[in-house]
C-alpha cells in the first residue's frame, strides 16, 4: 500500500507541476504581449521581484517600466537593493500612484 500511496503522491505533484508550468507560461506570454507596445507592469504580491526577473529573461523588461506592491518590509527592502520600483502596500487597501499611472 506505502508504494501505491508514493505513486500517487509523486503522479499528482508533477501534475500539478506541469499544470502550474503551463498556466505561468500563458500568463507570461500575455504578458509580454500586453506590454510589447510599451507600458509598465504592476506585480501584485511582487515578493522581492522574482516576476522582474523572469520577465526580464523573456523580453529584456527595462526596470523602469517595472513596478511592484508587496506587504512584506524585509521583502521590499531586498527588492530596492536590487533597484527595483517595489513599494510596502496592503492589497486589502488603496493603492496610491499618480492618476493614470497604469
Amino acid at each position: 500500500m506505502i508504494a501505491v500511496e508514493q505513486m500517487l503522491r509523486k503522479y499528482f505533484k508533477n501534475l500539478y507541476k506541469r499544470a502550474m508550468d503551463e498556466a505561468y507560461s500563458l500568463a507570461h506570454q500575455e504578458i509580454i504581449k500586453a506590454l510589447d507596445g510599451g507600458g509598465k507592469c504592476l506585480d501584485c504580491g511582487a515578493s522581492q521581484g522574482h516576476k522582474f526577473d523572469q520577465l526580464n529573461e523573456l523580453m529584456r523588461l527595462e526596470s523602469e517600466r517595472y513596478y511592484g506592491i508587496e506587504w512584506s518590509e524585509r521583502r521590499v527592502t531586498r527588492a530596492r537593493e536590487k533597484g527595483l520600483n517595489i513599494f510596502q502596500g496592503d492589497l486589502n487597501e488603496k493603492i496610491s500612484f499618480p492618476g493614470n499611472h497604469f
